[in-house]
């Protein structure tokens, strides 16, 4: 029951990043300001990435990186997220 409830709640996040991204203004970075825009957008972005990473660390406790029998990398969809998980820190 706890999965399917923490499955639905990284759907609601995935689909808020979505709409996070996709009305973000980001004609600040046509300028050579070094200047990084802080506001409601910036801070949804962060918040989410730390439940992406914490969804990530969650998965590599309970399935192993590498080795074992389910390890986290054996899945397509467990890759796809570590990428994510990746730009979204070095973003």
């Amino acid at each position: 029951m706890l999965s399917k409830q923490f499955d639905w709640f990284l759907i609601l996040c995935i689909i808020v990043n979505a709409i996070n991204i996709a009305s973000s203004d980001y004609s600040y970075r046509l300028t050579s300001s070094e200047e990084k825009v802080q506001g409601l957008s910036s801070y949804i972005g962060t918040v989410i990435t730390y439940i992406f990473i914490l969804e990530f660390l969650i998965k590599i406790i309970a399935q192993g990186f590498i080795s074992g029998k389910n390890n986290y990398l054996a899945s397509g969809w467990n890759k796809l997220d570590f990428i994510v998980v990746l730009t979204g820190v070095y973003h």
